[in-house]
């Protein structure tokens, strides 16, 4: 069973390296085991600090899009939390976080639009 786990585990984190340029991931491998990270989470990380560029006005455009939210009873409450999370994610990489209370508040703006939940 572990055999299995680590081939399927082997082969996902083939995909990624096979779809991305290896412009950009020759920075990420490592010389001695030839891997670029123990998992497909670490790659993205890794990709994803060095090579995206995060602005003030990024994260303000962010911020301005789960303002103008409107939450719908029909559609999943995950919604809302996924576009905090993205921006949270966004703000860590730009080394500006938010607090979880800013976050908490971006939720109940969102929430308070609905006149079903008033």
């Amino acid at each position: 069973m572990l055999e299995l786990c680590c081939a399927v585990e082997k082969a996902l984190n083939a995909k990624p390296v096979e779809a991305i340029d290896s412009g950009y991931l020759a920075e990420l491998r490592n010389l001695t085991t030839g891997c670029y990270g123990e998992t497909i989470t670490d790659v993205h990380t890794d990709i994803v600090s060095l090579y995206r560029h995060v602005t003030p006005q990024l994260l303000k455009a962010r911020e301005a899009d789960i303002l103008s939210m409107t939450f719908d009873m029909s559609h999943p409450v995950d919604l809302v939390f996924k576009s905090i999370n993205d921006r949270l994610e966004l703000s860590d990489l730009a080394n500006m976080k938010i607090s979880s209370k800013q976050a908490v508040n971006l939720a109940y703006i969102v929430f308070a639009k609905s006149p079903v939940l008033l």
